[in-house]
């Protein structure tokens, strides 16, 4: 395994903030050894050792969203769980925050991980199912019946939103703002409270026209509503935005 996973193995042990990753972790060990999967972690590993992804979207939210892909495929009697995973660790290969949206172009990502993937022999028909699923980003939630394995995997990532993530976000478009010259986008929580609300509007549309058909999708729509209430809770506590930047600051190095 590469060193890099067991270092954050280790970090993440000494946190309590962090008991769910540790979850998360614990679980992926042992879908590695019934597997064999070893080979994809490095294969993103080694990619992202030279072009680092955006906080927020690393390798704690891959492997939070390979594992909860995972289980949904069992939940669901998805055909093969373990492709699942292995969607789950590269649907969010490249997402920069360059607008601060949340909806920035998904093609690069999934020309990446063709190449990536294809370059390591990977069945093409795996390769093909990931492409798709990174291209279409939730683009069949007006389908009575979408790709199992895109809809899956689209749960699996709704599971895994939490404070952590999208506050790193937010910290992201930010410097991403400030090394380019330019104002930081996000100045206050009710910025943030504001994307949040736009962002999340697809999810429920997700939410809205497959509870009921998803096992499991009630996980999903219990993060988002967590979410949403830390985002007005935020507000709430700080609506001069006295402690903003400084909060941010700090919530950046602690997923660090």
């Amino acid at each position: 395994m590469k060193e890099g996973f067991m270092i954050i193995v280790i970090q993440l042990d000494g946190n309590q903030s962090y008991k769910k990753m540790n979850q998360h972790i614990n679980k992926a060990k042992e879908i590695f050894n019934e597997h064999k999967l070893e080979k994809y972690i490095e294969i993103l590993l080694n990619y992202w050792e030279n072009s680092p992804p955006v906080l927020g979207h690393g390798f704690h939210h891959a492997l939070s969203v390979a594992v909860e892909a995972y289980v949904l495929g069992q939940l669901n009697e998805y055909n093969s769980s373990k492709d699942l995973f292995i969607g789950g660790l590269f649907h969010d290969i490249y997402r920069p925050a360059f607008d601060g949206t949340g909806n920035e172009d998904q093609t690069k990502g999934a020309e990446i991980t063709e190449s990536l993937l294809k370059k390591e022999g990977v069945d093409n028909s795996l390769v093909e199912k990931i492409i798709h699923m990174i291209n279409s980003h939730d683009d069949w939630r007006d389908q009575e019946e979408p790709p199992q394995y895109d809809l899956l995997l689209s749960i699996a990532d709704k599971i895994c939103i939490s404070y952590m993530h999208s506050d790193t976000y937010v910290w992201s478009v930010n410097r991403y703002c400030i090394s380019n010259g330019l104002e930081p986008k996000m100045t206050s929580y009710f910025d943030n409270l504001v994307l949040w609300l736009k962002y999340q509007k697809r999810a429920w549309e997700v939410f809205y026209k497959y509870k009921g058909k998803v096992k499991g999708i009630e996980k999903a729509i219990q993060s988002y509503i967590d979410s949403t209430k830390d985002a007005f809770k935020k507000y709430e506590n700080d609506p001069e935005n006295i402690s903003y930047f400084d909060y941010f600051d700090k919530i950046a190095r602690e997923a660090t």
